[in-house]
């Protein structure tokens, strides 16, 4: 196990060391720079298309440098990095080192995650430059499964048994090139509520702050809709303060819904998707939207996806566990100006309901994305277990007043020029919190205060009587 542990932690540090050698770029303090800034006059379409033309040796530096910038830290980045790597002579393992990565760290649609493996393979092989470029640029959904008094399901959420037969496959994903044009700065506020307004026969929209609440008129909530916004802030401040995130440049808009039908309709017409089983909530970071629901001053699951759009900007590739735990316990927190205060929630009942299949906290590390997904209902209580597990970890870490430092830790040492040498997350954990991984895993069990139901005796079996 160790040494699988360091294996992994030295492909990063290869990654890491070698970006810092060839950019030679200090990181620099997070601040609003679109993700379309130019780098040396480059946009990232310009470099996709220089990738295209089978320029790697030109374009990689490009790549490596806008990775550097607030909000690089994407697949599709690392995708084009690896890629044309695995085409330079000489340097096809490490274009697989980086392809492993893209794999390890990030969440992936299906699609891409076939192609990412499938040039993984060829770049092992090293005659990646025969091989034809892939389209990757897929629309990546966010989504959250529905809670309540119903079946487990994906996620660690909770399904409808009605739903189980339900389509969960794209119908056909808007581009991004279409999606970006939906982007507006907060200085164009009018012009984003009207687009948003067009995008539905009898839509209304209104500027809240530094979102836009927008949807159809028959699922415009009865309360004011502009508390939404309110409501959101609230849980942004925190979010900044403690956590360094931010919201990615441009107004962010929040489609609001009645429910669930109303979520699905809303993907099949907004960005042409069909949603996985159950969902309340889903966000798109291309075109900085979020549908969901929400009630009056209560806004969990929008805010547990803005989460997913604000860790874009500095932390893109932020562990599973991290990223999943932190929004799921930001869904339930209650927020204030001095900070997220995390109580116990449904998510301690689901683990309790699936102790045995919870992962210990050395392999919940471990866990890359696609282990957040059940791909059969065999799968269902594992990823049920596995979320649960992540959430409460997060609410143990905050209760041992470290949450913040190992969020911090763990995103700046995926690389800093300041570290001499990366370590991984695991290295990370036990550092801050001065106690081995198998350590963590006996006081989190302690905290959390699980006990298992006592066996049950058999009953006694009466002996009949033996007449004379």
């Amino acid at each position: 196990m160790w040494e699988c542990q360091r294996c992994r932690a030295n492909k990063k540090l290869e990654l890491e060391c070698r970006v810092m050698k060839v950019t030679k770029i200090i990181v620099v303090p997070f601040a609003f720079v679109s993700i379309a800034t130019a780098v040396n006059a480059q946009t990232l379409e310009e470099m996709t298309t220089m990738w295209r033309s089978a320029q790697y040796t030109t374009v990689l530096p490009l790549l490596l440098r806008y990775r550097a910038q607030p909000g690089g830290r994407t697949w599709e980045v690392d995708y084009l990095i690896g890629t044309s790597e695995c085409r330079i002579p000489g340097q096809g393992a490490r274009g697989a080192t980086v392809l492993d990565y893209v794999l390890a760290n990030y969440r992936l649609p299906d699609e891409t995650r076939t192609t990412v493996e499938h040039e993984a393979t060829i770049c092992r092989g090293q005659n990646a430059a025969a091989q034809r470029e892939p389209q990757f640029l897929v629309i990546s959904v966010s989504g959250q499964i529905a809670s309540g008094p119903l079946v487990a399901g994906k996620g660690g959420y909770e399904v409808s048994r009605s739903e189980t037969a339900e389509a969960r496959t794209a119908i056909a994903p808007v581009s991004v090139t279409e999606l970006e044009k939906r982007v507006f700065p907060t200085s164009r506020a009018a012009e984003a509520v009207q687009a948003a307004k067009s995008r539905f026969p009898n839509g209304w929209a209104i500027a809240a702050n530094e979102f836009v609440i927008a949807g159809r008129q028959e699922d415009k909530p009865m309360f004011p809709p502009e508390t939404i916004g309110e409501c959101l802030g609230g849980y942004l401040k925190p979010l900044r303060s403690q956590f360094h995130m931010d919201m990615p440049p441009g107004l962010v808009t929040v489609y609001v819904a009645k429910d669930q039908q109303a979520v699905k309709n809303y993907a099949q017409a907004l960005h042409g998707v069909a949603l996985p089983l159950g969902t309340v909530a889903y966000s798109v970071y291309e075109d900085r939207s979020i549908v969901g629901m929400a009630g009056y001053e209560a806004c969990g699951s929008l805010s547990h996806e803005m989460v997913h759009l604000a860790i874009r900007q500095n932390f893109g590739d932020s562990p599973a566990w991290l990223e999943e735990g932190l929004a799921s316990e930001v869904a339930v927190a209650r927020p204030s100006p001095k900070g997220l205060t995390f109580e116990r929630s449904w998510r301690d009942e689901m683990l309790k309901r699936h102790w045995n299949l919870r992962p210990s906290v050395s392999q919940l590390l471990e866990t890359d994305w696609a282990s957040y997904a059940a791909r059969d209902q065999a799968e269902i209580d594992r990823v049920a277990a596995l979320q649960a597990m992540a959430a409460a970890f997060i609410r143990y870490l905050d209760a041992q007043k470290k949450l913040v430092l190992v969020y911090l830790a763990v995103r700046d040492s995926r690389w800093t020029p300041e570290l001499p040498v990366a370590r991984s997350t695991e290295e990370v954990v036990q550092s801050e919190m001065g106690k081995s991984l198998e350590e963590i895993d006996a006081d989190f069990t302690s905290w959390f205060g699980y006990k298992p139901p006592l066996p049950t005796a058999p009953p006694v079996q009466s002996v009949p009587s033996q007449g004379r």
